[in-house]
């Protein structure tokens, strides 16, 4: 038979996602950014979902819990941001200088605390490796 869960989904009265977990690190920030000033089709599938976090983040749900009132999720202003936190110190770490930078505090990436939350790392990270396979078969 059909589980229950799955008979809900259909009904409209759960989802189902998929959640690809446990690379425990903000690096993929670094990924993310990488990939997305390499491949156009990365940045088209980045500003796509980019405007979906941005419709979660205002969502009832995620304001009444606070997730993402600290630094918000738009990650495309984090993207055109050259530095992170993390890699101030480092240069071997940080993107190549002739990436933009934005001058708007609002902007700058957020801290790895942050960026390893659960409300933004599962999306982000989940991005990121679908952003890989795309300029992998690209």
């Amino acid at each position: 038979g059909v589980s229950t869960l799955v008979r809900e989904a259909r009904a409209g009265h759960a989802g189902i996602f998929v959640q690809f977990a446990g690379q425990g690190s903000s690096d993929y920030f670094v990924q993310l950014r990488t990939l997305y000033h390499s491949y156009p089709t990365v940045r088209r599938l980045v500003s796509h979902v980019a405007s979906r976090l941005v419709e979660q983040e205002t969502a009832n749900e995620a304001r009444a819990l606070g997730f993402f009132k600290q630094h918000g999720m738009d990650i495309i202003s984090w993207l055109k941001h050259t530095q992170h936190p993390s890699s101030a110190s480092s240069s071997s770490s940080s993107p190549p200088s002739s990436l933009p930078i934005t001058d708007s505090t609002h902007s700058r990436v957020p801290p790895d605390e942050y960026l390893m939350s659960a409300p933004v790392s599962y999306p982000l990270i989940l991005l990121t490796q679908l952003c890989q396979y795309l300029a992998t078969v690209e």
